[in-house]
């Protein structure tokens, strides 16, 4: 998990030397990088990379669906997914540190990046 500690009262406390606590996990066959952020606005961040947009000769199908949830993170309130110049499908996500900062609360705020992340309603499809 990185350089922390937890003090008497259960609250985390970031590293000495500024890093961010990180740790990964694997859902639904992607891995994640969660975060916990330190400095004047401390933040829980999440991020991942979900794989290449399939190409349309692969199957038009999925990318239609795949561009829809792109579209329909654009209307999430902490996160987004992003297309690189290449094609890869990227999740960032984040909301402010819950005060105080104890590991149930920082897992209460990462499982509920990744629940909005992954509920997303799909955008109305456009007119082909």
């Amino acid at each position: 998990v990185g350089d922390f500690e937890i003090d008497d009262e259960g609250r985390l406390r970031p590293r000495a030397d500024g890093q961010p606590v990180a740790f990964g996990f694997s859902y639904r066959g992607a891995d994640f990088i969660a975060r916990i952020l330190s400095g004047p606005e401390p933040q829980v961040s999440l991020s991942a990379e979900l794989g290449k947009l399939p190409f349309s000769a692969e199957v038009g199908g999925r990318r239609r669906l795949a561009r829809q949830i792109v579209e329909a993170t654009e209307r999430l309130p902490h996160g987004r997914i992003r297309l690189s110049g290449e094609q890869d499908m990227h999740l960032t996500a984040g909301v402010p540190a819950p005060v105080p900062l104890t590991p149930v609360r920082v897992m209460a705020a990462l499982t509920a990046l990744l629940l909005e992340a992954v509920s997303a309603p799909p955008a109305p499809a456009a007119d082909d």
